[in-house]
């Protein structure tokens, strides 16, 4: 909205503007809607402030055009947000955990550690992005990480996307394979519609996670086939991208 006359100092607060406008769609799309919220607000203000200070600005209907359009995304995320609280006050709340971007000491067994505190033979995974082999791999490691929890352990059932591009039919057959070794059956749906990411307990324990099982960024070695670099096996080294998870317990179960 700056044209080419228009001084840097006068631009400054659009782009700043237009900055968090990105930010906020991209939290948005990712469902860190704290985050996307958070964006949204601080880029309504900073509008808002020049709209004020500036009524007679050549771009003004615009610049209002646009704070109309993102109060609507912004009303729209707390609609979001004000539908899950309410989907989880009507349980129990167990933990709700914050993870800041590059922070590390995390692995599923610590994120997930109040869900085994009660036995279940059973766990469905709500995922639709696991194409990628990164990806699948971390449902692998969160299939031994249950099993090794519960020797009631019988079923695993997955949701995801499928994707022409990366094929994961192998990896589904090879995994159903290993797991029928130890007595679990794995069930794999594809849905291009899912948009949800998380775990179900037959124990009554759920897990909303923000980003889904791909929380763990890749390991700062300027070799990507390193295989002997702390943090390739033990993920608490990992550095993690920021998310937040909800974990509550549905007392009906």
């Amino acid at each position: 909205m700056c044209g080419s006359n228009a001084h840097a100092a006068d631009c400054a607060p659009m782009e700043e503007v237009t900055a968090l406008f990105k930010k906020a769609i991209q939290s948005e799309d990712e469902q860190e809607y704290d985050q996307s919220l958070s964006h949204y607000i601080k880029g309504l203000n900073v509008l808002l402030d020049i709209i004020k200070s500036q009524p007679k600005h050549p771009n003004i209907l615009s610049m209002k055009e646009m704070f109309k359009k993102y109060a609507l995304r912004a009303e729209k995320i707390k609609t979001i947000q004000k539908s899950r609280t309410s989907n989880v006050t009507e349980k129990s709340t167990v933990t709700n955990i914050k993870i800041s971007d590059g922070e590390t000491g995390w692995d599923y067994e610590r994120i997930l550690s109040p869900c085994f505190l009660e036995p279940y033979d059973s766990m469905t995974v709500e995922d639709p992005y696991l194409l990628t082999d990164h990806q699948f791999a971390n449902f692998v490691r969160l299939c031994e990480l249950v099993l090794k929890k519960s020797q009631k352990l019988k079923s695993v059932t997955l949701y995801t996307k499928s994707n022409s591009t990366y094929t994961i039919v192998d990896k589904i057959q090879e995994l159903t394979q290993s797991l029928g070794n130890y007595g679990v059956k794995l069930g794999v749906n594809f849905n291009e519609n899912l948009h949800d990411r998380c775990i179900k307990f037959s124990n009554g324990y759920n897990v909303i996670l923000g980003r889904g099982l791909d929380i763990f960024k890749a390991l700062k070695n300027p070799n990507p086939r390193a295989k002997y670099t702390i943090g390739s096996y033990d993920f608490t080294f990992r550095e993690c991208h920021e998310t937040t998870i909800t974990i509550y317990k549905n007392n009906h179960v």
